[in-house]
């Protein structure tokens, strides 16, 4: 038995550096041809971090960034974001927030659906033919809400 294992770990470490080696050629499989950009040329490079303004936050909630968490892309009629925050309210008091004040005027959202269950709470806003989903999840540091929003720009 001892000797299975040792040759099941003496197999997977030297099957990690072929990974290692493997996960280089995923990115590039291939030699390019003169003239053609390379995957880092052909990335996005318009994705922004800046809210939408038609979109409320509670009070006390910070914009996550890290991880690349939050971010939005809006070009060509499309309008696509995510964005995280993180704070101290309940996630009752936060769906209570989101349902009274996206209605109002100075946003305009239309409310949708909400979705309780034991985990988190999902509302469904829709504007415009754009569609907004908020999920509040409530975590060891707080309280997190997700705002994915798209839809036509």
């Amino acid at each position: 038995m001892r000797d299975f294992r040792r040759f099941f770990m003496v197999v997977g470490c030297g099957l990690l550096p072929l990974l290692a080696v493997g996960c280089d050629s995923i990115e590039n499989p291939r030699t390019l041809v003169p003239g053609e950009p390379d995957v880092a040329a052909t990335r996005s490079v318009e994705l922004h971090r800046s809210q939408f303004e038609d979109v409320p936050v509670p009070r006390g909630f910070e914009f996550v960034t890290r991880g690349n968490r939050s971010f939005n892309y809006a070009r060509g009629g499309v309008r696509v974001g995510r964005f995280l925050y993180r704070g101290r309210q309940g996630v009752e008091e936060v769906a209570a927030f989101f349902r009274r004040t996206m209605g109002l005027r100075a946003y305009g959202w239309q409310f949708r659906s909400q979705d309780v269950g034991q985990s988190n709470t999902i509302i469904g806003f829709s504007k415009n033919r754009v569609d907004c989903t908020v999920t509040i999840t409530p975590g060891a540091n707080g309280t997190y809400v997700q705002i994915d929003m798209a839809g036509p720009a």
